[in-house]
This record gives C-alpha cells, structure tokens and sequence, in this order.
C-alpha cells in the first residue's frame, strides 16, 4: 500500500534537508566525470575582477587530482573476490555462476566502489532486463537513503531515489520513487502524491524488504557528512597552477613606462629607434622605464606540492616519492605523487564495507529477488536457489605497492636464512594463485630441475691436440 500523506511530507522534507548534501555530491560526481572545468571557472570569476578573468579564462590548468586519486584508491577489485556457495547444491553454484557472469558484478562492484570513495556511500541495486540479472550502483547525487529505525539509526529503512524532472500536469516537477519495505510511492520533491504506474497500481513492494543495498562508511548516521575538504583541495590544485600560469604570461610581457614623453610618434617595432629631446621651455627630462614581473615559479611549485602532500597525508594516504618538484618536472611529479602513493591501509578498510555489501547483496538476490523474477518471467533460466543456500565472498589481502624486484630480493633473502618456505615464498610473488596452482608450480620446478640437459663443448685446440696424442700412442 501507499504511503500516506503524512509520511510522505516527512520524507520529501528529509530529502529537502539534504540538499547541500546532495549538491554536493553531484559536483563531485561531476569533477570525476570529467567536468572540473566549469567549477574552476565559477571560483575564479567570483575571486578576479573581469579584467583579470578574461584574462585568466583562457589559461586554466584543469588538472583533475580527484579522478587520479579516486581511481587509485578504488581497486580492491582489480583482482576479483572469491565468491563461493555454503550450505548449497550444486545447482546454486552453477545458478551464482551465471549471476556473476549477467550483472557483470566485478565490473559494477568496482564502480561503486568508486562511488563510495567519492562519496562515502553508494548503492547497489539489482534488477532484471531482456531475461537476464543486472546491477547499477546509483551515484549519491540521486540516491537518499532515510532510517526510522530509533535503535539503530544507520540502518535504513526507506529508500528515496530521485528520477530527475518529468512533466506533471502542465509543469516540471522534482520526482520521488520511495520504497520502504511494503510499498512503493511516486510523489514530487513537493509532496504530491502521484498514481503508481500500471504494472504495480496498489504501491506495494512485493519483496519484503528494501530493493536495493546502502554502502555506507560511517558508523554513526545513515547519510555521513560531507568531507568539507575533498571538493575545495579538488579545485584549489588547478586554480593555484592557473595563478601561476597567469603570473608567468606577466612575467613574459613587460610593461613599458614614459614620463614627460610625447608618445605621438613612437613605434612598436623591432629594429625601431626612439630619439628624445628635452624641452627648453620645461625643466622636466623625459624617459622611458620597464616594469618586470618576477615570480618564483619553483616556490610557487613547492607551495603547491606542500598542500597535494599535506591534504594526502590527512586523508590517511601515504604520497609517493616526493623528490621535490620543479617547473621542469612538474607534470611527471604530480603523476609520480599519486601513482606510487601507499594506499593498501584505506583498502584494507574498504574491505570491511564491501564483504558486507556483497552479503546482503546475495542475500537480497537468493532469497528474495531470484523468485519474484521467475514468478514473473522475467529471467531466462529454469535453475532455482535451495533454501539454506548462502555465498560467501571473500577478498584477497591488500598489499601495500612494492615492485617486483624488491619484492624479490626480500623473497630470496628469507630463502637463503631459511626464514620462510619455498611454497610460502611463491605464494608471496603470486597471491593471486589457489593452493592447486602453487603445488603445480612447485611441481613443474621440481621436474625442471631434475631435468640434466648435456650441451656438447667444442674441445680447444690443445684439448684436441692432446686427443690426437693419446690416440696415435694407443
């Protein structure tokens, strides 16, 4: 059944009260799709007088950090979980098999992954479509989740995603889908009440329970708080490298300056001559100046690596070699800063959020969707989940960046003191191989070296000096 009114009007201005929140959310979202450059523009116009801006406009450096430092941060699925089938058949390991392989779920996962660490949330919704299981992870720029739960206040118990404008009547409005975990209700960010489309015309959610899955990184409220600094450090990179590259175009032209100098018959040219003459009617002597604009361009530099490490540093990540940049390396520092940076602690963390996520996930799929798809044949399969069926999902450990080398070197020299195993050390250099994997390996090495390969050697000439001698004395 439908919400009532009531509710309704304490949803929508829930969703009201969140609007920095969701503003917010959607120029981050913006800045990572590749749309940093109207943000700095917006700054930079409000800070510089339209003469500078006009200026200024056509030399920003719209270095997007945010997508480099996102990215980076958002990999523990670059080598996919582990997903196995407890307590089922058979038949549920083949069914989650071909769930995997329909919802694309490590690709999907690794999105919203990256959403999570932009936005410190995210949401996993499954659906089905053309016969086959799908998953989006919906940006937080459209997705609210609200809770009434009084014991536990992070867990959310109705689920508002905003559909954008759509006309109503005469007028675009706001439009609400709201689940909770008996109904479904259409209604405009203003509280109108609007009637549920044909396929579901009672309201109601046939699940149970809410449709999608909340990934949230705080402990304490089902909607965080925005991270004040993530947004302004995102922009504040670019528009200091555009004030640096505003100062240099001065420091490329300078000024010229006349006093008591009849400038009528001056001319701008290279090879030009200008010849002055004092005036005897007038005490004042003419000449002509420079005004040079000097700018430290390698302390400027400095300045903006001091913030890029600091901010990094205070978001618990370790920056990468910092070797001090200069205006000769400036674009491969900044690269080196974020490639190398050592982000396995905040991964590990990560983890944590998304072994969760998965479970109720799987839970949602097994219990609840899986059925209610195939009573109404929406999927193209005929297998079914046994009752106790349950996936477990289980990551690989997040390993701080180490080159292979070292990573070598180290492996050798635990071998050599006999600190470590031969099979503990291969499963070092590849933590991506099963136990069955590493014994192969083991075994393929074992044959190698037992292998004797005779390479014949061509004698010297002595040697075969020597050979004639014996044969002829025999």
């Amino acid at each position: 059944m439908a919400l009532s009114q009531a509710e309704v009007d304490f949803i929508t201005k829930k969703v009201k009260d969140l609007a920095p929140t969701l503003e917010h959310n959607q120029k981050l979202f913006n800045i990572y799709e590749g749309l940093l450059l109207q943000y700095i523009e917006e700054d930079l116009k409000q800070q510089l007088s339209p003469e500078s801006y006009e200026v200024i406009c056509t030399r920003i450096a719209p270095i997007n950090v945010l997508k480099r430092i996102v990215d980076k941060l958002s990999t523990i699925y670059a080598k996919p979980p582990k997903r196995t089938v407890v307590k089922g058949t058979e038949q549920d390991k083949e069914l989650l098999s071909w769930y995997e392989q329909h919802m694309e779920i490590n690709a999907n996962m690794n999105i919203a992954n990256e959403l999570f660490n932009l936005h410190k949330t995210s949401t996993l919704e499954p659906y089905a479509y053309q016969g086959f299981p799908k998953l989006r992870a919906v940006p937080s720029d459209r997705s609210v989740m609200i809770s009434t739960d009084k014991i536990d206040p992070t867990r959310p118990t109705i689920w508002v995603k905003l559909m954008g404008k759509q006309t109503v009547g005469v007028e675009q409005k706001e439009i609400l889908y709201i689940y909770t975990a008996d109904s479904f209700t259409v209604a405009t960010l203003e509280g109108e009440i609007l009637q549920s489309p044909p396929e579901n015309p009672n309201g109601e959610n046939p699940l149970g329970e809410l449709p999608a899955v909340w990934v949230n990184k705080s402990f304490h409220s089902v909607v965080p708080p925005i991270d004040t600094d993530i947004l302004r450090m995102t922009k504040i990179i670019p528009i200091l490298l555009s004030d640096l590259n505003y100062a240099v175009m001065f420091q490329s032209f300078s000024i010229m300056y006349g006093i008591d100098v009849d400038t009528q018959n001056l001319r701008m040219a290279p090879n030009a001559f200008w010849n002055f003459k004092s005036d005897a009617t007038s005490d004042k002597t003419p000449s002509v100046g420079v005004i040079k604009a000097n700018v430290d361009i390698d302390q400027v530099i400095g300045f903006i690596e001091a913030q890029l490490v600091f901010w990094l540093n205070s978001k618990s990540i370790r920056p990468g070699t910092v070797g001090g940049l200069t205006s000769q390396n400036l674009s491969s520092g900044i690269s080196k800063i974020i490639d190398e940076m050592d982000t396995a602690e905040d991964r590990q963390k990560q983890v944590h959020y998304f072994v969760k996520a998965e479970g109720e996930m799987w839970n949602l799929i097994t219990k609840r969707y899986h059925s209610y798809w195939m009573e109404r044949g929406l999927l193209n399969t005929n297998l079914e989940f046994s009752p106790n069926c349950e996936i477990k999902v289980e990551f690989q450990e997040q390993l701080p960046l180490v080159r292979r080398t070292e990573l070598l070197n180290d492996v050798i020299r635990e071998l050599e003191k006999r600190l470590t195993t031969r099979k503990r050390a291969i499963k070092t250099l590849n933590p991506e191989m099963s136990e069955e994997e590493i014994d192969q390996l083991m075994l393929e090495i074992e044959q190698e070296s037992q292998t004797n390969i005779e390479i014949p050697i061509e004698p010297t000439d002595e040697e075969q000096l020597d050979n004639e001698q014996e044969a002829v004395s025999v």
